[in-house]
């Protein structure tokens, strides 16, 4: 049985998949658990870059000229996998509000905010030449100061802190 247990072990690693019979009595800590699906996500990635590359470089251009369509490399479709693990809404809400917190978000930009809300799976758009001013009346009003600590780079996010010295991002748990 232990033999079984080896030989499966070490396939499911080759694989980079050893994350998937982690808990069948291994032990190991949550850290440990997110650090190999992490692996596994690296393994799935070149995997997927690989077929790409065959796809793009080598079959598709061969089906092409079987078929009699001479096209340029240039003009030649290419096969592009869509992400393996989309970032999550927390994750990407994060981004947004650290973006926007330093100044690099465009104020009220349409094209800006309506690739947001798809990002978020929400219906809503405006619509494409609405400007800065029209979009202002359907937007809420700011009543976060979380973006005040980023400005003034401060640990605490509302720009209330006067620590000095010493690595202030230990308290930030994003950070650890």
């Amino acid at each position: 049985m232990a033999l079984i247990e080896q030989r499966k072990r070490a396939i499911y690693n080759a694989f980079g998949a050893g994350n998937l019979i982690a808990g069948d009595g291994a032990g190991g800590s949550y850290n440990m658990l997110e650090g190999m699906n992490s692996i596994h996500s690296f393994y799935i990635e070149r995997d997927i870059a690989v077929i790409e590359e065959a796809l793009n470089t080598d079959i598709n251009p061969q089906l092409f000229r079987l078929n009699g369509w001479e096209l340029s490399p240039e003009d030649m479709p290419k096969v592009k996998a869509g992400d393996i693990e989309p970032i999550s809404i927390d994750e990407f809400g994060k981004m947004l509000q650290r973006v926007a917190a330093v100044g690099l978000a465009p104020s009220r930009d349409p094209k800006f905010l309506n690739e947001i809300y798809s990002k978020l799976g929400l219906n809503y758009r405006f619509d494409k030449d609405a400007t800065p001013e029209s979009i202002q009346q359907f937007m809420s009003d700011n009543t976060s100061r979380a973006s005040e600590g980023m400005q003034d780079s401060l640990p605490n996010g509302t720009g209330s802190s006067t620590a000095t010295g010493g690595d202030r991002s230990v308290g930030n748990k994003e950070s650890a």
